[in-house]
């Protein structure tokens, strides 16, 4: 009689042993799946992010090639006006 209590009751803690280890696998599982899709976004997201970092450096290198463009026409300008007020400076004192 003895033996057969202590029997059901280890039976029904191995079932309960059992269950609960089908339940912690399922999380494990669900946690897996979190982890897979968390790393799926991640990774999306550093891709769009590179990309548009990508995009910024090339705008910040047209916009300094078409300053180093304008700041050399302005020094061509600046030089061409001097020269010319020179001119017109020297022709007003000759009149």
């Amino acid at each position: 009689m003895e033996v057969e209590k202590a029997y059901k009751r280890l039976e029904m803690e191995r079932d309960q042993v059992h269950a609960t280890l089908e339940e912690t696998e399922a999380l494990v599982g669900q946690e897996q799946g979190k982890i897979q899709r968390l790393q799926v976004e991640f990774s999306n997201a550093k891709t769009e992010t590179e990309r548009r970092l990508a995009e910024k450096d090339e705008e910040m290198e047209n916009v300094r090639s078409v300053t180093a463009g304008d700041t050399r026409y302005n020094a061509c300008s600046l030089s061409d006006a001097q020269i010319y007020f020179c001119i017109l400076d020297n022709y007003v004192s000759c009149v």
